[in-house]
């Protein structure tokens, strides 16, 4: 599990058991009409099927998405991620483990 740790925050690898931080701070319709492709209500069955599938993908030696989780206090307040990696691009590495 890749992880940085600042004084303020912990960014690390996303894992199925942070769906239900993910749910309860994403299911807000102020925060979910910014982004492209989440449907609402954003509800734990849909965390679940978004942590456990991008868990999965980082696991493989050449992953084409990558998300780390944001948490803070312990909690997940939010993510980033790259995502259609196109492995052997010029930039490729810069994620590399």
């Amino acid at each position: 599990m890749e992880i940085i740790k600042t004084r303020r925050f912990i960014l690390r690898s996303i894992s199925q058991r942070d769906a239900k931080d993910i749910a309860k701070n994403i299911n807000n319709w102020n925060v979910i009409k910014n982004l492209s492709s989440l449907s609402f209500p954003y509800e734990l069955k849909h965390a679940k099927q978004f942590s456990g599938k991008m868990e999965k993908e980082m696991k493989k030696e050449k992953p084409e998405n990558y998300v780390m989780v944001i948490e803070v206090d312990g909690e997940v307040v939010g993510a980033i991620g790259a995502h259609h990696i196109v492995h052997g691009h010029k930039a490729d590495g810069i994620l590399a483990s």
